[in-house]
């Protein structure tokens, strides 16, 4: 059912957008490296490490996560100018987690002309408290 939800938001966002591809991959190997930046006392996600490479003039965003509870969705955030972000894309995750979780999207970058872009992920959870990941960049 979880797979249901996603795909379908997927293809609305196709349809209304132009660009949305995600797909999550679960692996219980750790990896060694690590970062997270978060908001309020209690946070749902634990962040692992957050990445984005550009290839093909579109731009790949990774990000991993060590645990989540009560977690609700991701949405994929992009800066146009390193300040203010906006939500490109939403990943709805509605199962809790105890092993280390990999995302991937593929921003397709339709519209864009900027060369510098920064991505970060914001975690939402079912009461709404939000976190949020390093932010990253890419150039193309």
């Amino acid at each position: 059912m979880k797979k249901l939800w996603v795909l379908i938001y997927i293809a609305a966002m196709t349809f209304l957008f132009g660009y949305a591809k995600a797909m999550v991959c679960p692996v219980v190997s750790p990896s060694p490296e690590g970062s997270e930046l978060s908001v309020g006392k209690y946070v749902s996600v634990d962040f692992e490490r957050i990445s984005a490479t550009v290839s093909d003039n579109k731009v790949e965003i990774k990000w991993s996560t060590l645990k989540e509870t009560n977690n609700k969705q991701f949405e994929i955030q992009r800066s146009l100018d390193g300040l203010t972000f906006k939500t490109i894309a939403l990943l709805f995750t509605l199962e809790d987690s105890y092993e280390i979780k990999h995302y991937t999207f593929i921003d397709e970058l339709k519209g864009v002309e900027e060369k510098q872009l920064a991505y970060r992920i914001k975690q939402v959870d079912t009461v709404e408290v939000s976190s949020y990941s390093i932010v990253v960049s890419a150039s193309r």
